[in-house]
């Protein structure tokens, strides 16, 4: 006769069996059930775009509904398709939703340059694009149709409240991109030039105070040189700055102008948002020491979009609504961690607060994002001596972006608060995408799909 425990201990195990084969058919049931509702609900519900897309953009009005911001993201820096369709997007806004400034995923101070051309004609297309578009973006011949576009439709404005601004949401003087146009010493520098003009006995002082640590500051592998004690004067000379600044509000205004006070205010500030980033790095730190610290300054940096684009509000009118573009990553409204493949530092707790968590929080339902997907294609970079196409390779079948390149349309818009519930559980989930892994509709609200991408340079 068998051992009784014997034919149990067969029989329990027989049954996880059965059902580990059984729990594993459900899930692939499961997994094929959700693709197939996936796959029919994007081509019952997308809204194909056609070239040019801005007469295939009205389904946007019912999905933005009365937002004030409307953040679109970009998959991957360099590619004109997402550019382009940003400069559909901001005409459709502007033209039927009386839009009126866009916020772009370049320095602040830097922006002025931008501002001031295409609201007032003050420079040429050439000298703004160069001065006016950090971390190497002006090479992209989407940017320059921009500016040109920008002043073209303002220059056709009786009215100055109908004219649509311009500005910088990113940290001044691209620090850590050592490709930038302009050194991480711009704000510095712009603040010191508006005081030499408001106020120069003041202007002179702080330009003695802060000229010794200017060099240091103008590039990123100089700031490491400096001890503590140095970089605790340089911080206290730009809040002696700003609170000076601060406090002749009046007699500056009367010296220049409102808008030219403004600016410079923000300059300082800038300046402040610079050292902040730039106190991250230890003392004595060389390139090749490595970039772990890296992380706690990107941190910083989406702080500081953040903050930007609230000042940029406080500069429109009451209820103006602004377009947002950057990366990705920093438009999803949740935080995200990197993708499994990605190796993170060891010292990082990897979880990225990027500007569109800190939107949500401060804005709920005024703030809708869009997220740029993508499948395949080549980048460059356009500044490049020698530019040599990268292959971005096809999205992986573990990715967010795979589903979503089974819809029968290389173009498209799709709002993923519309899914079904089969969907919208698949869509929650946390999930690996090109950039980042989390959340699809917990960190966005629409998907601007394309198929294929594909860099364009400057040609004028």
């Amino acid at each position: 006769m068998k051992d009784p425990i014997v034919l149990l201990l067969r029989c329990c195990t027989l049954q996880i069996l059965v059902l580990f084969a059984l729990t594993n058919s459900l899930s692939a049931q499961t997994s094929s059930t959700a693709a197939e509702v996936i796959a029919n609900w994007l081509n019952s519900n997308l809204h194909p775009l056609e070239s040019p897309a801005t007469a295939s953009l009205d389904p946007l009005k019912e999905m933005l509904g009365n937002a004030r911001i409307v953040g679109l993201g970009e998959s991957l820096h360099s590619a004109s398709e997402p550019m382009t369709f940003r400069n559909q997007l901001l005409r459709f806004l502007v033209v039927e939703l009386d839009f009126s400034a866009l916020v772009i995923e370049s320095g602040l101070v830097e922006s002025k340059a931008l501002n001031d051309y295409v609201l007032h004609g003050i420079g040429d297309l050439d000298t703004a694009v160069a001065q006016g578009i950090s971390h190497g973006f002006d090479q992209f011949q989407q940017n320059v149709e921009l500016i040109r576009w920008l002043r073209q439709y303002n220059s056709a404005q009786s009215d100055a409240a109908n004219k649509v601004q311009i500005f910088g949401m990113d940290t001044s003087g691209s620090p850590g991109n050592l490709g930038a146009t302009r050194n991480p010493d711009t704000a510095l520098a712009y603040t010191l030039q508006y005081l030499s003009e408001a106020d120069p006995i003041a202007g002179a002082e702080f330009e003695q105070r802060i000229a010794e640590y200017l060099p240091a500051v103008a590039g990123t592998n100089g700031y490491g040189t400096l001890p503590i004690a140095e970089r605790n004067a340089l911080t206290a000379a730009i809040e002696d700055m700003i609170s000076l600044i601060s406090r002749r509000e009046f007699a500056y205004t009367r010296q220049t102008s409102p808008y030219e006070y403004a600016w410079a205010k923000r300059a300082a500030i800038s300046a402040r948002q610079v050292d902040s980033w730039f106190r991250r790095m230890p003392e004595n730190w060389v390139l090749a020491d490595g970039l772990d610290w890296h992380a706690e300054s990107q941190i910083i940096r989406d702080q500081i979009m953040a903050d930007n684009v609230d000042w940029v509000l406080e500069q429109l009118p009451a209820g103006a609504r602004i377009m947002v573009f950057a990366a990705n990553g920093h438009m999803a409204a949740t935080e995200w961690t990197n993708p499994s493949w990605f190796a993170t530092p060891a010292n990082s707790d990897n979880v990225s607060t990027p500007y569109g968590a800190y939107a949500r929080a401060r804005y709920g339902d005024d703030f809708v994002n869009i997220f740029n997907m993508l499948s395949a294609g080549e980048i460059y970079f356009c500044g490049a001596a020698n530019p040599t196409p990268l292959e971005i390779g096809s999205a992986e079948a573990a990715w967010g972006e795979s589903a979503f390149a089974a819809a029968n349309t290389d173009e498209y818009l799709i709002d993923l608060r519309t899914a079904p519930p089969t969907a919208a559980n698949w869509l929650q989930q946390t999930k690996d995408h090109r950039n980042f892994r989390l959340s699809t509709s917990d960190a966005f609200d629409i998907v601007y799909y394309i198929e294929t991408i594909r860099s364009d340079c400057r040609t004028d």
